[in-house]
């Protein structure tokens, strides 16, 4: 079985896109320390605001695992409920897919 990849892709609210784009580095460097080692966000070309972030992990038991530990920390908390208010329609429009590498 290959290494499997995560993205979350969610829209920002216009009016919060400068608040996001100075949020964004924090998220992605405790994501980097966390164990997420190619953490990426990229932005849509052809949609404003869409955002999608990326990383690759071993497997979902690896990325559970760093999730379990980020959420013992109070500074993933405090990102992760800043991150919601800045999401157009909330968490529940934003999308998560898992693929695994088959060759």
């Amino acid at each position: 079985m290959g290494q499997v990849r995560g993205f979350f892709e969610y829209k920002i609210l216009p009016e919060k896109r400068a608040a996001y784009l100075r949020w964004s580095p924090q998220w992605k460097q405790l994501m980097r320390a966390a164990g997420l080692d190619d953490f990426a966000v990229l932005e849509s070309n052809q949609r404003p605001n869409q955002f999608l972030e990326t990383f690759t992990v071993e497997s979902i038991g690896q990325y559970e695992s760093i999730v379990q530990g980020l959420t013992q920390q109070a500074a993933y908390r405090e990102l992760r409920a800043r991150l919601d208010e800045l999401l157009e329609g909330g968490r529940e429009r934003m999308k998560i897919w898992f693929f695994t590498e088959m060759c």
